[in-house]
Formats: C-alpha cells, sequence, structure tokens
C-alpha cells in the first residue's frame, strides 16, 4: 500500500479560518508525524492576512500549542507556503505548564514533542509558559476565535 505524504512539513504557513469569520496564520514549528504539531498561531485582522507573512516571528504568537493535524488534512486549514530561511532555533520548542491540585507543572518535551521531564513551577510561569494541551483543531479555532485581534 502506497503511504500518503502529509500536505505540510516543518516551516509550513498554513490560514484557518476563525468562527467570527476572521482568519489565522498558523506556523508549523515541529511535527511527530503521527498527528500532531506544534504550532505557532496568529490572529490577523488585515485585509490580507498573508501580507503579514514577513513580519511573522515566534515572540509575536498569539498562541503556541500542540494541536492535532485533521484540519490540515481535510483541507479546513490549508498551507499557503513556507517561512522563507526556515530555521527551529527561531521558532523554538518552548517548555508548556499545567495546574494539578493547585500546583503548577512545568514539561519539557523533545523535537519530535515525545515528553521529557517535568519540574515543579512557579505561579508566574502560567503567563509566561504556553499551555501543555493537546488541543483538537476545532478546539484550536475557538481558542483563537477568542483571543485578541491583532495585526499580522
Amino acid at each position: 500500500m502506497r503511504v500518503k505524504s502529509l500536505p505540510y512539513k516543518e516551516g509550513s504557513l498554513f490560514l484557518l479560518p476563525l468562527r467570527d469569520g476572521r482568519q489565522a496564520l498558523g506556523v508549523v514549528a515541529r511535527m511527530d508525524g503521527k498527528g500532531t504539531i506544534l504550532a505557532y498561531f496568529f490572529v490577523c485582522d488585515g485585509e490580507d492576512v498573508q501580507e503579514g507573512r514577513a513580519t511573522l516571528s515566534a515572540e509575536r504568537a498569539d498562541l503556541i500549542a500542540q494541536v492535532g493535524d485533521l484540519g490540515l488534512l481535510n483541507g479546513s486549514w490549508y498551507v499557503v507556503g513556507i517561512i522563507d530561511g526556515w530555521s527551529r532555533a527561531a521558532w523554538p520548542l518552548p517548555e508548556f505548564h499545567r495546574i494539578v491540585d493547585g500546583n503548577v507543572i512545568v514539561s519539557r518535551y523533545d523535537d519530535q514533542l515525545r515528553f521529557v521531564a517535568e519540574r515543579p513551577g512557579l505561579q508566574y510561569e502560567t503567563k509566561e509558559l504556553p499551555r501543555d494541551v493537546l488541543m483538537g483543531y476545532g478546539a484550536a479555532e475557538i481558542w483563537l476565535t477568542a483571543l485578541r485581534n491583532n495585526e499580522c
């Protein structure tokens, strides 16, 4: 049986619809090859969200999340290009946080999105680090719709 190749790779830039009619851009920063990607997301209010491509940077992301790739596979999200000069170093894999019984836990993953380790965290890290959760593509659209408006 022939294996179908994925429609994206690290550095792919994709467009996704939000639930309020706006659109967002996403950057595939890591992938596990089994259906999970780490993506940087940017909510855009401009006339043409693709014009914002030149100003995208990891530091300006509205959301960093591990997300299922079904939206990319079923065409709800679609690849519109690749980040010029793609470099993993420019789009780092952050630590993530979650709260368990009122305690902050900080988790690390490797570049294939496999869990590596966790440590006790500090309360301020809940604002600095992305949430340690795997979202479905619909949940990511809902989460992004609720975020502030931004010019890409």
